[in-house]
């Protein structure tokens, strides 16, 4: 049996039945029409240079944060930063966060790729104190006071509230 779906003909069937129709077809028309606007999670792929952070920062997890400090018994963030960089990029920099806070180019967060640097004031003065390197999704890996080498990500308030700027220094 074919269903002709002329204007005449969706009014001139019973009441009950263009009512079942139209509301059928309304929710056929958001199911599209919702399908069509919706925005898709992206799916992101560890990319090579993401893939050595996080094998780097898995050789270090867990290791305690201590001021001053370069090996596993404790590191800070500055000797964490340059032992990355020395380890998975064949790249010297310098010691301190000061330091490392004057390479590069700034950019922008939204322009953030794995393996920039992200600059924080986390003790409440005007100065730079805190570094990390961007891995990957907004997260990042660091020596934290708190957790030892570990990954963090940058919608956390308390990372929010403290960002200062990033800076590109590979190409």
């Amino acid at each position: 049996m074919a269903i002709s779906l002329t204007p005449n003909s969706v009014f001139s069937i019973s009441p009950f039945k263009r009512g079942l129709f139209l509301r059928y077809l309304s929710i056929l028309l958001v199911c599209l029409l919702t399908a069509c606007s919706s925005k898709q999670t992206p799916v992101v792929k560890e990319g090579p240079i993401a893939k050595a952070l996080s094998n780097h920062l898995n050789e270090w997890k867990g290791t305690p944060y201590r001021y001053g400090g370069t090996t596993k018994k404790g590191i800070d963030c500055s000797a964490f930063v340059q032992i990355a960089f020395r380890d998975v990029f064949r790249k010297n920099l310098p010691r301190s966060t000061t330091d490392q806070s004057k390479l590069g180019k700034k950019i922008n967060p939204k322009e953030h790729r794995a393996g920039d640097l992200i600059f924080f004031r986390t003790d409440g003065s005007k100065s730079v104190n805190h570094v990390g390197i961007y891995a990957e999704n907004n997260t990042f890996i660091h020596a934290s006071t708190s957790k030892g080498v570990t990954r963090s990500n940058l919608s956390n308030e308390y990372w929010k509230k403290n960002y200062l700027y990033s800076r590109r220094v590979l190409n």
